[in-house]
């Protein structure tokens, strides 16, 4: 599958799976999710999705429900996008994303200890 392609299939199902998951899916007051980035596989069969969670912390709790909740997403997905295949959707933590906030949050810290 052409990398244009593969792209364009990520942005749609990322873009459809955020409504549902915001609907389906139960947060806590103030709880967010958010999907940083989507890969798909060369072969498009599969489709990974990296979230963050804001506050920080429930990322677990969340992952399970994710998982848990895969098969009516992935039948969500087919019935809403009205097409026949949607690559398997897998989730993972977003551990980069974490870790770039972590950086800027000891980065501020040493600025106005500087000041």
């Amino acid at each position: 599958m052409e990398e244009r392609k593969r792209e364009q299939i990520v942005v749609l199902i990322k873009k459809e799976l955020s409504k549902i998951v915001f609907n389906e899916l139960e947060f806590s007051p103030g709880e967010l999710l958010t999907f940083t980035r989507g890969v798909i596989t060369d072969d498009g069969s599969r489709l990974i999705f990296f979230f963050t969670v804001y506050p920080a912390g429930r990322e677990s709790i969340i992952l399970k429900q994710l998982q848990d909740r895969r098969g009516d997403l992935q039948h969500l997905l087919i019935k809403r996008l009205g097409i026949k295949y949607v690559p398997e959707v897998q989730f993972e933590i977003d551990k980069g994303e974490k870790s770039r906030a972590r950086l800027e949050e000891l980065y501020e810290k040493i600025e106005k200890v500087e000041e």
